[in-house]
């Protein structure tokens, strides 16, 4: 494991030392968490990024594209899906 040194204004340090003891963790622990959703975060952008150009790039190739009606069945059965997954919980 290594040590990382970083420099931040005194308030956003009390902010941060604050909002660490009201999840009851430690600073420390609470700026690691921070910064691990931070790059899950950035990597979920990237990778719907690279498949909104993927699909873009098949539809310029292709030409081939959905009609309105076999899109609204595909996103009705996944509000289906989330409903009943929800449900069962």
């Amino acid at each position: 494991m290594s040590t990382t040194s970083i420099r931040i204004p005194d308030d956003i340090k009390e902010r941060v030392a604050l909002a660490a003891k009201q999840s009851g963790t430690s600073v420390h622990n609470f700026m690691v968490q921070a910064i691990i959703e931070k790059a899950e975060e950035q990597e979920r952008v990237t990778a719907f990024n690279r498949l909104a150009e993927q699909r873009l790039d098949n539809l310029l190739t292709t030409g081939q594209t959905l009609e309105w009606n076999q899109v609204r069945e595909q996103l009705l059965g996944r509000a289906r899906q989330l409903q009943d997954s929800i449900t069962k919980e």
